[in-house]
């Protein structure tokens, strides 16, 4: 199907503009009507404006084999057109996740491995961590037969790793070093100090939960954020928000912006206990217009769901951004003039005023109404 959304807003332009689509393709950026513009389907696009589709960097999509599961295709209702597993599946189970949730669906997809064999299965269920189960010949023929794996995961909590600590870090490290693949480092209440494990990192590597506040955090004292985490993500660390229901705190977010320590990457965590059911974590727009009531502008909160991503996968060469001979995957939105209240994993409220809500999504060929919760 061939598409025009006319009249619309895009962030890059300053006056309303028709988009047209061909066969999936973004084919025409102008400022009307021109001699293509027959048997194409219109969208009326006044007083909205068209972003690229989002890509949710931090999800869970492994449905039938944990009970953080989410169907992929259910966050089409919140803009998004590229989702990425964080490492729900090990390798135990990945052909299992893959033939499940993953072939199944329209959304495109991307995964992390777990470094644990047997992945993240579901509350209060910790992934074993000893030494002798981290096998990276496993997970290298894992990686041999599945190519949306992009990286690996490993949750460094207390209650996870236990008395090991660190060891689970640093065997990780040398086992994405080996494999050529970034690792995810989870950090709700971390053994050791975000410094140390800022300090650890290699560029491409992902710490989530950046703004936590379960034990320690990014903050060496009250006042100072830990100066690796600063120098890390100078030199190309990757800082994840993973908002979720209980990785993400008003304090630590509101300080650590205000002396400038912004994301790289805004993402949900969504999860089948959190999708649509709390002002924890709504959904991604929702954790989008979170932001933009902690200072951040409506461009910044945008390029972190969508060109920043779509980087860090190395797909910025097909979307990611609004331009001539990329795919058509598109949201379209209205930006809400209103009341809202957010939440964090303690029970604070932030106020903001306005609210990113999409309306619906050129998806290639298809159009894809998002529901309105």
């Amino acid at each position: 199907m061939n598409y025009i959304i006319k009249n619309v807003k895009i962030l890059d332009y300053q006056q309303e503009m028709f988009v047209y689509t061909k066969n999936g393709i973004i084919e025409k950026i102008s400022t009307g009507y021109n001699n293509i513009s027959k048997n194409y389907i219109e969208i009326d696009g006044k007083n909205k404006y068209l972003f690229p589709g989002f890509i949710d960097f931090h999800t869970h999509l492994f449905k039938d084999g944990s009970e953080f599961g989410i169907e992929a295709d259910r966050l089409f209702d919140s803009g998004v057109i590229c989702a990425v597993d964080m490492g729900t599946a090990g390798h135990i189970a990945y052909p299992s996740f893959h033939k499940c949730n993953i072939a199944t669906q329209k959304m495109e997809i991307k995964s992390f491995i777990n470094v644990s064999p047997v992945g993240q299965l579901g509350s209060g269920i910790n992934e074993p961590l000893d030494f002798n189960l981290l096998d990276e010949s496993k997970i290298k023929k894992i990686l041999e037969t599945y190519n949306e794996i992009v990286g690996i995961k490993l949750r460094l909590s207390k209650s996870i790793v236990k008395e090991l600590g660190e060891k689970p870090l640093i065997q990780s490290l040398e086992i994405a070093e080996k494999l050529n693949l970034p690792l995810c480092i989870h950090t709700t209440d971390p053994p050791i100090s975000f410094g140390r494990i800022a300090s650890l990192m290699r560029k491409g590597d992902i710490i989530t939960h950046i703004y936590q506040n379960k034990g320690k955090n990014l903050f060496k004292d009250n006042e100072n954020i830990e100066k690796n985490m600063i120098e890390s993500q100078k030199r190309g660390v990757i800082m994840d928000v993973g908002n979720g229901k209980f990785n993400f705190d008003f304090n630590v977010a509101k300080k650590a912006i205000e002396l400038g320590f912004l994301p790289d990457i805004i993402s949900s965590d969504t999860t089948n206990n959190n999708y649509h059911k709390t002002k924890i974590m709504w959904d991604l727009p929702f954790v989008m217009s979170k932001f933009m009531a902690l200072g951040l502008s409506l461009q910044q909160v945008v390029d972190m769901v969508t060109i920043a991503p779509a980087k860090i996968l190395k797909i910025d060469d097909r979307i990611g951004e609004i331009k001539e001979g990329y795919e058509a995957k598109l949201v379209l939105c209205n930006i809400l003039e209103k009341e809202v209240e957010f939440q964090d994993a303690e029970g604070n409220i932030l106020k903001g005023n306005k609210l990113i809500k999409p309306i619906k999504l050129i998806y290639g060929n298809e159009i894809i109404e998002c529901k309105d919760f």
